[in-house]
């Protein structure tokens, strides 16, 4: 995914004699029979790029100009806030209603370990993007992969808002989801007949509750962190308490279980466990949390560290359930041992409503033909937001359905197949670098190295070695970008229309 991965390597263009270490200068024997070889970028607007980052996953060497662009365009986050909100998206509705999906135990372990893996390599797709392309927002990276270059700007500025608005659709449909089965949760334990059991109450009721902590415009505020810190918390009280009813033989289908469409059966919660929105924000201000401290990264705070980090934390906070079957009808059981029943329900709606303003904090903002000192985008964009997620909130049991349905395809192909369509696309189907070979030019050997270092075989075979991983590396990432685009994405769509047209 970096640059050298990218391009053929020069070297191997080039015979073994003509392959040399040293240095180039501007200083050029003209009647030399060696070439010199030049990179040229597809677009000028490569060379200028501002956001750069190295190879490695520690910071190199950069311009002042490119530290200062950084730390002023991201927000800079601790290391522990962003393993933070790495982990808290899988902790939610999918795994959640793992118990319920009465699939075979092998089979869901399976599920759940393959979607982990999954999720966990299209994030780190994300994360090589945002390195290879030099860009901190989602829209930016999705521009340079469709409309290189300057020409193309009314375009690039198309697939911007194009972008912004699936984004937004994406945080609608998640958000409203989250609402609506919270509501579903509570419901059976509240009085019939009486104001508080009808579900437009509570819809108010919750949106409210939580719709404070959803205006801030940064994850490093105290009203994100807060709640996701509180969600995981009521996510370890639900397991603990879901533990107890399957050891007790008490553990009951979640009431909102039914409240899905028909696409949500069997492993498909194990697929929308590991679903969650680009990690390039995150990475970038993982980045620039970095640039604030003086002293060097160590290996446990790089981005690479913390996906695998949180991969593993999620695994063992997942992976149980799919041991605990739940039962469609309640057994004859005594009070004593059904107390986590109630218990159980309120735990899964604090979890999801808690998960709530993570999603909606980076909600992208509506632009407005008119100013106003008194009324900001991201007001009208929060406010906007939350009368459409009511709206589909309240809406009826088959329009939510439908709904449902729509909002998993179109979350699935998000996390899984767009960062796997967006490799590809600039790998494979855009332009690479042009390499020029002058002919009758040679580059100044440096004084300081010996004339024989051309000629040592342990450089040459170092120099192959280092092809080779190269080319290994790249052959994973396309093959594993080529199963998440075909045969998963691919498989998806077909499954999912073979399962609404009832054929299986």
């Amino acid at each position: 995914m970096d640059n050298a991965g990218r391009n053929a390597s020069v070297d191997s263009l080039l015979s073994v004699d003509e392959r040399t270490p040293f240095t180039t200068t501007s200083n050029v024997e003209p009647d030399s029979h060696h070439n010199l070889i030049v990179l040229v970028p597809d677009d000028e607007d490569d060379i200028d790029t501002p956001f750069y980052f190295s190879d490695g996953d520690d910071e190199g060497e950069y311009d002042p100009a490119q530290l200062d662009w950084l730390a002023s365009s991201a927000t800079p986050l601790l290391t522990s806030r962003v393993y933070l909100y790495l982990v808290s998206p899988f902790l939610g509705l999918g795994a959640m209603f793992i118990p319920d999906g009465n699939v075979p135990r092998p089979r869901m372990v399976a599920a759940i370990c393959v979607f982990l893996v999954l999720s966990t390599f299209a994030r780190y797709i994300w994360y090589l993007l945002a390195r290879y392309l030099r860009k901190i927002h989602l829209e930016d990276i999705v521009a340079d992969a469709f409309a290189k270059g300057h020409t193309k700007e009314r375009l690039r500025a198309r697939l911007r808002t194009v972008v912004r608005v699936g984004d937004w659709i994406s945080k609608v449909l998640l958000a409203t989801i989250y609402l609506r089965v919270s509501v579903s949760l509570v419901l059976p334990l509240m009085p019939e007949g009486d104001l508080v059991s009808s579900r437009f109450f509570w819809t108010t009721v919750l949106l409210l509750g939580v719709l404070p902590l959803s205006t801030v415009s940064t994850l490093a505020s105290k009203r994100a962190v807060v709640p996701t810190i509180l969600s995981i918390i009521t996510y370890v009280a639900w397991f603990a308490c879901t533990a107890h009813s399957h050891g007790q033989g008490s553990l009951e289908a979640s009431a909102s279980w039914t409240s899905l469409g028909s696409l949500w059966d069997g492993i498909s919660p194990a697929a929308f466990t590991f679903t969650a929105s680009s990690t390039v924000s995150l990475y970038s201000s993982l980045k620039a949390g970095h640039l604030n401290h003086k002293h060097k990264t160590k290996a446990y705070q790089s981005f690479r560290t913390l996906l695998i980090l949180s991969g593993i934390t999620s695994l063992a906070l997942i992976l149980p359930l799919a041991f605990f079957n739940s039962s469609p009808k309640f057994p004859a059981q005594d009070d004593a041992k059904r107390f986590p029943r109630p218990l159980r329900a309120v735990l899964h709606a604090s979890t999801l409503m808690l998960t709530v303003p993570q999603i909606l904090v980076n909600i992208p903002t509506i632009p407005l033909p008119f100013r106003s000192r008194h009324v900001t985008n991201a007001s009208i964009s929060h406010l906007v937001s939350a009368v459409v997620i009511f709206t589909l909130a309240v809406g009826t049991p088959e329009f939510f359905h439908v709904l449902s349905n729509v909002a998993l395809v179109y979350i699935l192909a998000g996390t899984y197949v767009l960062p796997a369509a967006i490799h590809i696309t600039l790998h494979h189907i855009r332009r690479p670098l042009t390499i020029i070979l002058p002919p009758q030019t040679q580059p100044t050997r440096s004084f300081t190295e010996p004339d024989s270092a051309m000629h040592d075989p342990l450089l040459q075979r170092k120099e192959r070695l280092l092809q080779r991983r190269r080319l290994y590396r790249r052959l994973v990432w396309d093959i594993g970008a080529w199963i998440l685009l075909i045969p998963f994405g691919g498989g998806c769509l077909v499954w999912a229309g073979g399962r609404l047209a009832g054929k299986w």
